[in-house]
This record gives C-alpha cells, sequence and structure tokens, in this order.
C-alpha cells in the first residue's frame, strides 16, 4: 500500500440567483466545482439559509437527461466530533463549531444515494439544489445550487496519521517539545481508509516520542523519527511494513554517528525523508534550529533551522555521507524531497545565521515580528547515487520575495 493524502476545500460560499420570490441559501461547504475521489465517504453539505424555512428540499440534477432525484431533510445543525476527554487540560479548550458556521444547516447523503451521485459524475458535473420551504406552504423561500465532479483517479491507499492532543506545556529555548513527557503516551498512529467512516487506531502509548515518517514510493518500507535511549532525538527507524509492523534495535541507527559533526554537539536529524527505493535516507544533520513554544493551543510552536546541511544514510553500507553540492555551511540546507523516480531531490535553502542573536527577544506567538526571519529559496540537486552535484534553484519557487519551504 503506498500511503497518500488528498485535500478537498474546507469552506467557500456558493449563492445561486434568487428567482424573485426566493431569498438566497449560502452553501459554506463543499465548493462549488469540487472534485471528490471515488472512493471517498459522503461528505457533509452544510449551509446557512436567512429564512424560517424548517424543511429542505434537495434535487440532484444529472447532464445527460438523467431524471433528477429529490430528497427531504430537516437540516440539523452540524456538530463537532467525538473528542478523547484525556486530552482536556487547563491549557486548552474543547473543540467549538467555527463562527462561520453559526445558525447553519447539514444533510448527509446515504450510501446509495452517494454512489449514485459518483457514478454520474466523473469528468461531469452533478449539480445539487437546496431549497428551503416552510411547513405552511410548498412555495420555495430560499435556494442554491453546488456542482460536483468525481475524480477518475483513486487515492488507492490508506492515509498514516498522527493524532497528538493540543496541550501546550512550558518548554525550554531551543527544545522541540510541545507536549510535556506525561501527555505523550496520548498520541495515536492512525490509518484511515477513506472509504470508510472511521479511522482505526494502530499504534498508541508510546513511552518516547514518534514523529517525522515517510514512506519508499511502492509501500513497503517505513521510515520515522524517534526520541531514543539516552536522550537521543537523532535515534531513526527503518522498518519493513507488514500487517504486524513491528520495529526492533536492528531496525534503528542515529544521525549522531554522521563522522562529520563537529566535536560535542548533537544532531536530530531534522525532515529526514527515505527514498523512493527504500535504500536511503536524507535529512538535515549539524542543524541549528530556532524553536519558540507557545502556550496558545491552537498555534502551539515554531521551528524551522537557520544552520545544517544535507546528509544521505545508506542501508547498504550503514554509513552517513554528506551530499555534495548541499553541504556548504554557509548555507542552511532543509525539507528535502525525493523525486518520484529517486534520481534527484529538491529541499529549501537560505543563508546561514545564528538562531538567537544576541539582544533578540523570543517570539511570544505565530507571527510574531520577533520570529527569525529566514527566506528560503527551493534547489534541485542531482541525487547520483549521493554523489550529489551542482544545486539549481527552482524558477517561480527561488528570489521571488517570499520564503519557499516544503517542496
Amino acid at each position: 500500500m503506498r500511503p497518500a493524502i488528498f485535500l478537498i476545500p474546507i469552506c467557500a460560499a456558493v449563492i445561486a440567483a434568487p428567482s424573485p420570490s426566493t431569498a438566497n441559501i449560502e452553501i459554506l461547504y463543499p465548493k462549488d466545482l469540487s472534485v471528490f475521489p471515488p472512493e471517498i465517504t459522503a461528505p457533509l453539505f452544510i449551509w446557512r439559509d436567512p429564512t424560517p424555512a424548517t424543511l429542505w428540499r434537495i434535487t440532484i440534477n444529472f447532464d445527460g437527461g438523467r431524471p433528477p432525484l429529490k430528497v427531504e431533510t430537516a437540516g440539523d445543525p452540524p456538530t463537532v466530533g467525538g473528542i478523547d476527554p484525556r486530552a482536556v487540560s487547563p491549557a486548552n479548550q474543547p473543540p467549538v463549531l467555527p463562527p462561520s458556521y453559526a445558525g447553519s444547516r447539514s444533510w448527509r447523503p446515504g450510501a446509495a444515494l452517494w454512489d449514485e451521485i459518483k457514478k454520474h459524475s466523473p469528468g461531469r458535473a452533478v449539480s445539487l439544489n437546496i431549497a428551503g420551504f416552510s411547513s405552511r406552504q410548498d412555495r420555495p423561500l430560499s435556494s442554491a445550487s453546488v456542482r460536483l465532479l468525481t475524480s477518475r483517479d483513486p487515492v488507492g491507499a490508506p492515509i498514516f496519521y498522527r493524532d497528538v492532543p493540543l496541550m501546550p506545556s512550558e518548554t525550554k529555548k531551543g527544545t522541540i517539545k510541545p507536549l510535556a513527557p506525561d501527555a505523550i503516551r496520548l498520541i495515536q498512529w492512525r490509518l484511515r481508509d477513506i472509504s470508510k467512516p472511521e479511522s482505526r487506531v494502530v499504534l498508541e502509548g508510546l513511552p518516547t516520542c514518534a514523529n517525522c515518517h515517510s514512506f519508499s514510493r511502492d509501500g513497503k518500507t517505513l521510515g520515522m523519527d524517534l526520541d531514543g535511549p539516552d536522550s537521543d532525538k537523532g535515534t531513526y527507524a527503518i522498518t519493513p511494513v507488514a500487517p504486524q509492523t513491528s520495529i526492533r534495535r536492528e531496525d534503528v541507527m542515529t544521525w549522531n554517528s554522521f563522522p562529520g559533526r563537529p566535536p560535542g554537539s548533537r544532531t536530530i536529524g531534522f525532515m529526514s525523508q527515505i527514498s523512493p527505493d527504500g535504500q536511503h535516507v536524507v535529512s538535515t544533520v549539524n542543524e541549528e534550529v530556532y524553536t519558540a513554544n507557545f502556550r496558545d493551543y491552537r498555534f502551539l510552536q515554531v521551528f524551522y533551522p537557520a544552520r545544517g546541511i544535507l546528509a544521505v544514510y545508506s542501508r547498504a553500507t550503514g554509513q552517513i555521507e554528506p551530499l555534495p553540492g548541499a553541504s556548504d555551511p554557509r548555507y542552511v540546507h532543509t525539507n528535502a524531497v525525493w523525486s518520484p523516480d529517486g534520481k534527484s531531490l529538491v529541499f529549501a535553502r537560505a543563508e546561514a545565521r545564528d538562531p538567537y542573536p544576541p539582544g533578540g527577544r523570543m517570539a511570544e506567538s505565530a507571527n510574531d515580528p520577533n520570529e527569525l526571519p529566514v527566506r528560503y529559496d527551493l534547489f534541485r540537486i542531482p541525487f547520483n547515487g549521493g554523489k550529489g552535484g551542482r544545486a539549481e534553484p527552482i524558477r517561480g519557487a527561488s528570489g521571488n520575495g517570499r520564503s519557499n519551504s516544503f517542496p
């Protein structure tokens, strides 16, 4: 299986032109002309009706002369999903609906109806009209329409992700650590098949933090950051994916074995990523990271490197070597990702600097002007079997007056 992520728009407004006798319904979700993967479960339609309507009639109109389908709904208000009560703390608050959903109504198609909509919408839009009615009359008080399409390409794989409680705690300067030690056990690793209504927990109760992860292109190998023994935050696991996946001692290496590490320093191996063939891992080493942790649970922290070079670990040799062309200490090289064929990498680069310059003040919230200003450009470099080459800036993602990252 190959992990995949499919993103769909979260919120937009679609307003149909009303007839002289009807008012506008504002459709908050989904966005007009949203494209859904063919195996996904039915979305929740959300709208706001300014009239005193108490019943909504939904008409699904198909292209090509197929007869429309009609359903009626009481339009229950949308609700917040369940939460883990163990994650409630004085430092956060239970989730609530966003203000934009105040007074809104919702409806979710049944499985059979949703399958019918998807069946007739690959490459051509299906239109859903929502009309509001009063129980005392048959003429609609309000209406709006939204168009949907279904992709011909399936996601084709489950989504592997972490479920992390938003429980900020005091941490020390320069430490990437949003959670208190006793909250780490609440982190859950989940697997979500988007054709199913729920995800399932596949890993929980970890005694240490496991974080950034990636898979080989064939889905057979997992690479994952670990906080290892003796506070070695450079510990990294590489393990085969199986119905029962185990991380054994022999599956673990540490970026702190990098021979080019300055004496007395430690490295964490920042933003490591396994190669498409599962035989190499690229990472930022010798890093110095600017980190600011906040007590606001809505935005816990920022962290990004101000120094560091790219290094590559070979599973065949067990050695870590700097990547020529991305190892100049005058620059910070970070967030490297592989091309699908494994022949090149794209990474973010900026001039290296002190993450905590003398006299500087720490940021107290996200987008605080006191955050360390770093402007990254994206570069492409050949892998060349670990021999690297000349790094070239990518047009449109470098020298554009913006900070470019996460290629």
